[in-house]
């Protein structure tokens, strides 16, 4: 195992192929119940169909619920998370809806949303020294997209509170709590109360993105001072023991401290608990470990197309080729996009005594990903048909 797992390797460096990224460290607040006039619609539909007018009237009145009280923030927010979706094939229909509704608030918002994602989808989650110029500058370039949205749409609109929310993330993402802090004003000047925002900049201000523990820690105090739920303060102290855990893992390499902060983490509500337990353990060599936290998980979402792709990682670092080469394909088929990237590898490459090399179908896997956002199954993808091209296969 170990002598075929090198030669991918050097194929892999020589073809110059992108593994996928892993130990996506964010936090993200728990879906709420969604409200009648937030109930789902097959919004990604509608917009590959072009149905701008049905778009804009039904995501306009759930800005209307908002604007007069009728649906909290966190309602708002879970009916619009659907235009996350970072595949860049979907931007000429943003544009096509900007277009037909340029005065539309929602519109606006819609495609400044997008644009985010996409933006996060070229930055990854790695270092800046260890991101691709190209990527960063790609990142670059659709965060100021969605920065020139999100300022438009927040004077069409009395309470534009995603819009700072949004704007918040792309501050982030450039390192600049003084911006998202003014954001954040903002967003409290309109709703008060709300929580969004506050979670926003509470992400905002972590170490890893040019914030600190005693920055948080004062938030922390201020945000007690607003008179938000129990269930809410939980979630954003969670975020500052997150933290902690990504101090200890990254900076001080006490690996056991980061996975007891991410446990307690958990335990106040992060949604990120196992994914960054299962990274630590990854990170300390502890593979048996990680791959019983793994299957204890996959007991509890069985056929989880993330937790699959984890454990066929898991499985491949314990020279169990075979049993991890069907946990990645189940997860490529179940839509993981990570997955998908690592069977166009495989089929690339090819797996001597596992997988025969398949260039034609490495390039249908590469696709799938690339089609979700995958920076990794997009770089991979250019790669691969010039490969292909130059080879002469079709």
């Amino acid at each position: 195992m170990e002598h075929f797992v090198l030669a991918c390797i050097g194929l892999a460096a020589t073809l110059g192929l992108v593994a996928c990224e892993s130990g996506s460290l964010k936090q993200t607040p728990p879906a709420h119940e969604q409200s009648a006039l937030t109930s789902p619609i097959d919004t990604l539909a509608l917009l590959e169909a072009r149905q701008f007018q049905t778009l804009d009237r039904h995501f306009a009145a759930v800005q209307a619920s908002y604007d007069k009280g009728d649906i909290a923030d966190h309602d708002l927010r879970e009916a619009f998370k659907v235009f996350k979706s970072p595949k860049e094939a979907l931007e000429d229909r943003y544009n096509g809806w900007v277009s037909m509704f340029p005065r539309s608030y929602v519109a606006r918002l819609a495609r400044g949303i997008y644009y985010v994602n996409v933006g996060d989808a070229h930055r990854g989650r790695k270092t800046i020294r260890e991101t691709p110029e190209a990527e960063l500058s790609t990142s670059e370039n659709f965060y100021s997209k969605a920065m020139t949205d999100l300022r438009a749409s927040m004077d069409l609109d009395e309470k534009p509170l995603l819009s700072f929310v949004n704007a918040i993330f792309v501050a982030r993402e450039n390192g600049d709590p003084e911006t998202a802090r003014k954001w954040l004003d903002r967003a409290i000047q309109i709703d008060p109360r709300n929580y969004s925002a506050r979670a926003a900049y509470m992400s905002a201000i972590e170490t890893r993105w040019g914030g600190n523990q005693e920055m948080m820690n004062a938030f922390l105090k201020e945000c007690r001072e607003a008179n938000l739920s129990q269930k809410q303060m939980d979630l954003l102290e969670s975020v500052v023991i997150e933290d902690q855990g990504w101090i200890h893992l990254f900076r001080e390499r006490d690996y056991a401290a980061a996975v007891a902060a991410y446990r307690r983490s958990g335990e106040l509500g992060g949604d990120r608990e196992i994914a960054n337990v299962i990274y630590a353990l990854s990170m300390q060599g502890k593979y048996r470990e990680e791959l019983a936290v793994i299957e204890a998980e996959l007991a509890l979402k069985p056929g989880d197309p993330t937790l699959l792709h984890d454990r066929g990682e898991a499985r491949f670092r314990l020279d169990m080729a075979q049993e991890g080469l069907d946990d990645i394909r189940a997860a490529a088929e179940g839509g993981n996009s990570d997955a998908q990237n690592e069977m166009g590898r495989f089929y690339m490459l090819g797996l001597p005594g596992y997988l025969d090399r398949d260039i034609p179908v490495g390039l249908e896997w590469f696709k799938k990903s690339a089609a979700q956002g995958n920076s990794a199954g997009q770089e991979n993808l250019r790669r691969a048909q010039q490969l292909s091209s130059s080879s002469g296969q079709n």
